[in-house]
C-alpha cells in the first residue's frame, strides 16, 4: 500500500534527522500531511515517540476528512489554484488515481452519514451513499480507494501537539449536479475554504482527551493555504513551540 511506503520513509527520515542534530524532532504538517502523521504516530510505540518526537505542529489538518474530496473524484477540483494553470474538469482523470483523495472521504465518527450532500437530477445522495455516486462517475474507483486502511484516529495523539486551524471561510458542503460531466452548483458552509469545520475541530476533541499535551488554536477568516504564511500562525509558533 502507498501508506506503508510513506510510513517507512517517514520513520527513516525522522530517525536520521534526530541522529544528525542529536535531538528529538519537531514535526510540522499542513493539510493531509497532518492526517497521515496522525495515523503514523498511532502505529509507533510510546518509547519511539518519546525518543524521537519533541512536538507536532498541525496546520489545517482534515482529521475527519472533507466532504469536498468526493467532488474531487466526481468532477475534479482546482484546489483554489487559478484556472489559468489548469482546468479542473480535464484534470479529474488524473486526480481519480490518487489514493490520497479517497483517504480524505468523510469519517462517519465526525460527520453524520445521513447528511444529504449532493443532488443529481433531483435524486438526493447522503454521505453514506458515496460509493454509489462515485461509481457512476468512475467505476474503477475501488482499484485506488484502498478502503481497508482506517486513516482516521478516535484517540488523541500520544505526542505533544499544537493544532492550528481556521474557520469563517465559505467551504463547499452541498453540490447540485445536472450532469456528472459538468461542475456543480455549490452551497457553502463553515470551514477554512477547503476543509469542513467539524473535521478541523477534531483537535478540540483531542484536547479534551489529553489537555496536558494538546493545545488547539482557532484563527478566523484565514483560508486553507494562507494559514501557511499567516502572521497569527507564526506568532503562535514563536510563543508555544518550545513550551
Amino acid at each position: 500500500m502507498e501508506f506503508d511506503k510513506f510510513q517507512k520513509k517517514l520513520h527513516y527520515f525522522i530517525e536520521s534527522m534526530s541522529e544528525k542534530f542529536n535531538s528529538s524532532v519537531i514535526v510540522i504538517t499542513h493539510s493531509m500531511g497532518g492526517t497521515l502523521f496522525n495515523k503514523f504516530q498511532s502505529l509507533m510505540t510510546d518509547e519511539w515517540l518519546n525518543k524521537f518526537i519533541y512536538k507536532w505542529v498541525s496546520l489545517s489538518a482534515p482529521l475527519g476528512g472533507a466532504i469536498d474530496s468526493i467532488r474531487t473524484v466526481l468532477t475534479g477540483n482546482d484546489f483554489g489554484i487559478p484556472k489559468l494553470l489548469f482546468d479542473a474538469g480535464k484534470f479529474v482523470d488524473f486526480l481519480r488515481t490518487f489514493p490520497s483523495v479517497y483517504y480524505l472521504f468523510p469519517d462517519f465518527d465526525v460527520f453524520n452519514s445521513s447528511e444529504v450532500f449532493l443532488e443529481l437530477n433531483n435524486q438526493s445522495f447522503t454521505l453514506r451513499d458515496w460509493r454509489k455516486i462515485v461509481a457512476m462517475a468512475f467505476p474503477q474507483y475501488e482499484d485506488f480507494s484502498f478502503n481497508s486502511l482506517k486513516i482516521y484516529q478516535n484517540e488523541a495523539p500520544r505526542v505533544k501537539m499544537l493544532c492550528i486551524i481556521s474557520k469563517d471561510v465559505p467551504t463547499p458542503r452541498f453540490f447540485t449536479y445536472n450532469s456528472l460531466k459538468f461542475q456543480p452548483n455549490i452551497v457553502y458552509e463553515d470551514g477554512d475554504g477547503t476543509v469542513d469545520f467539524e473535521s478541523l475541530n477534531v483537535c478540540d476533541r483531542y484536547q479534551k482527551q489529553a489537555s496536558n499535551r494538546i493545545r488547539t488554536f482557532l484563527l478566523k477568516r484565514i483560508n486553507h493555504l494562507n494559514i501557511l504564511h499567516s502572521p497569527l500562525m507564526l506568532d503562535i509558533l514563536e510563543k508555544e513551540l518550545y513550551l
